[in-house]
Order: C-alpha cells, then sequence, then structure tokens
C-alpha cells in the first residue's frame, strides 16, 4: 500500500489505513471491493501491454521466477477467479502484528510518533 498526503494529513492517513485494515481482516471485503480491485488489477496489466518496455520487463520477470512467459488470458483467468475467502486468507498470513512496516518520505520530522499506530489490535478506547 501506499499514500501520497501533506504532512499535516499523514498521522490521519495512518489512522484511516489501519482501520480499514482492521475491518478487512475482522471480516473481510465486500463482493464490490473485490470486483473493483480485479477490475484495477486486469486493467493496468492490460494497459501495461502497451508499453514495450513493460512488456519486455513482464516477460523477463515470469521467465526469472516461472521458467516461462505467462499468457495474458491465463493470468486474467486466475484473477477471475479469485473469491473473498482467498482475500481473507491471505490477509490473515500476511497482516501479522509486528510485522507490519512503513516508510516516510518528505518533510516529516518525527516519524516514531507514528509506530504506535502501526498495531492491528483495535486501539484502547477505539
Amino acid at each position: 500500500m501506499y499514500g501520497s498526503v501533506e504532512p499535516d494529513n499523514l498521522r490521519p492517513c495512518v489512522e484511516t489505513t489501519m482501520r480499514e485494515l482492521r475491518a478487512a481482516l475482522a471480516s473481510g471485503i465486500t463482493d464490490e471491493e473485490l470486483a473493483r480491485v480485479k477490475e484495477q488489477v486486469k486493467g493496468g496489466m492490460l494497459l501495461s501491454l502497451e508499453d514495450t518496455w513493460s512488456v519486455a520487463s513482464r516477460n523477463g520477470s515470469h521467465q526469472q521466477r516461472y521458467g516461462r512467459v505467462i499468457p495474458v488470458e491465463q493470468v486474467v483467468s486466475e484473477v477471475e477467479q479469485v473469491t473473498r475467502d482467498d482475500v481473507l486468507r491471505v490477509a490473515g498470513r500476511v497482516l501479522q502484528e509486528g510485522a507490519l512496516h512503513m516508510a516516510v518520505i518528505g518533510p516529516y520530522e518525527d516519524g516514531d510518533e507514528l509506530l504506535p499506530l502501526l498495531r492491528l489490535a483495535e486501539p484502547a478506547g477505539a
């Protein structure tokens, strides 16, 4: 995940992001959210095929990782097969307490004050 905000909005942005992650871990995502993400993933991938450098990078990456170039149609099919349960299962495996990291780039002086916000447990009094 990434975001770009003014320094004064960084704390609210992190708080909102963590609240959304907690909600997703607790109850998953909606069918509408899943459909929107699928379209975004497919659209981004298909648009990248218009750029020669992106195609070469994709092909090289696939060759390195999988020993072959995976056809676009197969990737689109696999994206379509992702379920809400799949997302929740992977989120539960990836989003672990104590394993979250954040990088802040820009004119922000006290990143340490943000560290307590990187908790998946619901904050006291929330």
